[in-house]
């Protein structure tokens, strides 16, 4: 009688929870977010640096300061390891005129010079190069006329 009584008896059905579920959230958590962190990082390893080419700076005199339009600078006779795209170089030297000379970046061709394509493509290259600027001595200061 007594197992009969317990067995009409309605028991509530208990849920289910596992030892450390709250452990298992929070590294759950975690690991996403360390996942979105590596995939948001990882794509600026996949974009390409812009490569850089080295130009040669003369100048007539030597000694000018020439400065790119990407802010590197050197005196002249130099060369400076620039970004493989059309630049502006600004030469100045004290008593000259500044002078600017633009600078573009020849794409390579598809085809050689012997007309074999794709054998050994060249890589692009600077027009003109070396840079090269001749300067113009600037005209002395003008003094104001002394009035006797």
């Amino acid at each position: 009688m007594f197992s009969a009584a317990l067995a009409c008896r309605a028991v509530p059905a208990r849920r289910y929870e596992p030892i450390g579920s709250d452990m298992g959230r929070i590294v759950a958590i975690l690991a996403c977010g360390l996942a979105v962190a590596g995939c948001a990082s990882g794509s600026d390893a996949l974009k390409s640096a812009t490569p850089t080419l080295t130009l040669q700076f003369e100048s007539e005199p030597a000694g000018a300061e020439v400065k790119t339009s990407g802010g590197q600078t050197c005196k002249t006779p130099c060369a400076l390891a620039v970004p493989a795209a059309d630049l502006v170089a600004t030469y100045s030297l004290k008593g000259y005129k500044p002078q600017t000379v633009p600078v573009k970046l020849v794409p390579p061709d598809d085809v050689r010079a012997d007309g074999e394509a794709g054998a050994a493509t060249p890589a692009p290259r600077f027009n003109p190069s070396p840079v090269f600027a001749e300067l113009e001595a600037a005209p002395p200061p003008r003094r104001p006329a002394v009035n006797p």
